[in-house]
C-alpha cells in the first residue's frame, strides 16, 4: 500500500497565520464586551432600584433611552459616544427621580411626568448636548492643536531670524518648501496595490 504523505507542518502553519490575520468583522473592529462584574453591579443597582421604588425605577428606565440608542449604535472599543450621552443624560434623569421621590412616588405621578412635554423635551435635550459634544469635540481639539503647533512654528521661525542675524547666514538649514494645506490634511500617502 502506497502511504499518502503526509502535509508539511509549514504549509499548515501558513494556513493557520492567514486565517489569523481575517478580520473578524469586515470594517468594524471587534466590539470589548464590559466587565463582567461592571455589568453586574449594574444589573444589582437596576433591580435594587426597582424593588425600593417601582416608578423611579419607570421613570429611569423612561429617561435613560437616548443611553441606550447609543450604546447600541456605539462600536468605539471604549464606548466613547456611550459614556458621552450617559452624563448628561443620567443628569437630567436624576432630576426628575428626585422630583418624584420628594412629590411622593408613585406611578400616576411618573405617568403625568412622562404625558408632560417639558420633561421629555429636557431629557432628549441633555442626550442631544451629549451628541454634540461627542461630534464637536474632535474639531475642537483638532483646531486647538493646529494652532499651538503654529504658534511653536512662528516662535522656532522667530528665533531661527535672531540666530541669522547674530551668526550670519551660514548657519541656516536649507530652506523647506511649504506642504499646502490640502496635502498636510491627508497625511502619509498610501501605497497602491
Amino acid at each position: 500500500m502506497a502511504k499518502t504523505p503526509a502535509p508539511s507542518t509549514a504549509n499548515s502553519v501558513m494556513a493557520k497565520g492567514k486565517a489569523a490575520n481575517l478580520p473578524q468583522v469586515a470594517g468594524r473592529p471587534r466590539r470589548r464586551v464590559g466587565s463582567p462584574s461592571g455589568n453586574i453591579l449594574i444589573l444589582c443597582t437596576l433591580v435594587v432600584l426597582g424593588v425600593v421604588s417601582f416608578p423611579a425605577f419607570l421613570l429611569f428606565c423612561f429617561g435613560m433611552l437616548p443611553t441606550g440608542v447609543a450604546y447600541i449604535i456605539d462600536h468605539h472599543r471604549r464606548f466613547a459616544l456611550t459614556f458621552t450621552v450617559l452624563a448628561p443624560n443620567l443628569t437630567a434623569t436624576a432630576i426628575f427621580i428626585i422630583k418624584l421621590m420628594v412629590d411622593g412616588a408613585s406611578v400616576q405621578m411618573v405617568m403625568e411626568m412622562m404625558s408632560n412635554p417639558y420633561v421629555w423635551c429636557m431629557l432628549y435635550m441633555s442626550a442631544g448636548f451629549g451628541w454634540l459634544v461627542y461630534r464637536c469635540m474632535p474639531l475642537l481639539v483638532t483646531a486647538a492643536k493646529e494652532y499651538r503647533l503654529e504658534m511653536q512654528r512662528a516662535g522656532h521661525e522667530a528665533s531661527m531670524k535672531t540666530l541669522r542675524e547674530e551668526w550670519g547666514e551660514d548657519i541656516a538649514p536649507p530652506e523647506v518648501p511649504e506642504i499646502p494645506a490640502g496635502r498636510a490634511a491627508q497625511g502619509r500617502p498610501r501605497p497602491k496595490g
